[in-house]
């Protein structure tokens, strides 16, 4: 009497090992087939949310990156993700009286992080810029710059001042 070894698997689905004839324990085609017997199999929801959380994360230490090359600069800090019904500004500076937008980006090359910025994009960050200078005593006379940083796969921050004129 032989015992047959399988492994269930979450999902209903069941692993057996290749036997070979003549051999009373299991044998594995290859020795990586032992250990991959074990691994459940892909959970492409759970890629993805996994996907997002590390996009969502590095693109927040990709703006704290940013935010010091400024304040190392002499600006300061007024706000973070500023939020409109138009969109959204990564981070706004003030550097005396003037106010700087600035849209991160992150991505393997800098170039490749600048490729991302889309005429749409650009539409909505000025959009938004605007309603932001509303608020401001002088208004939209209010002196003002659009940057976009660039942070690449090293980590090392590039600053185009006023990108979109």
């Amino acid at each position: 009497m032989s015992a047959q070894l399988s492994l269930q698997l979450p999902g209903g689905g069941a692993v057996r090992p290749a036997r070979r004839r003549g051999t009373r324990r299991p044998q594995y085609e290859t020795p990586d087939q032992a250990a991959f017997a074990l691994v459940p199999p892909p959970d492409p929801a759970r890629e993805k949310r996994l996907a997002g959380a590390l996009a969502y994360h590095a693109g927040l230490a990709a703006e704290d990156q940013v935010a010091r090359v400024y304040v190392r600069r002499g600006a300061r800090l007024v706000a973070r993700r500023w939020r409109s019904r138009w969109g959204e500004i990564d981070l706004i500076f003030r550097e005396g009286d003037r106010v700087i937008f600035v849209e991160v980006k992150r991505a393997k090359r800098h170039a490749w992080a600048l490729e991302r910025v889309s005429p749409r994009q650009i539409a909505r960050i000025h959009a938004t810029a605007e309603l932001y200078l509303d608020a401001e005593a002088e208004g939209s006379l209010t002196e003002a710059r659009v940057d976009v940083a660039t942070v690449d796969g090293t980590g090392r921050v590039e600053i185009l001042e006023n990108a979109f004129m």
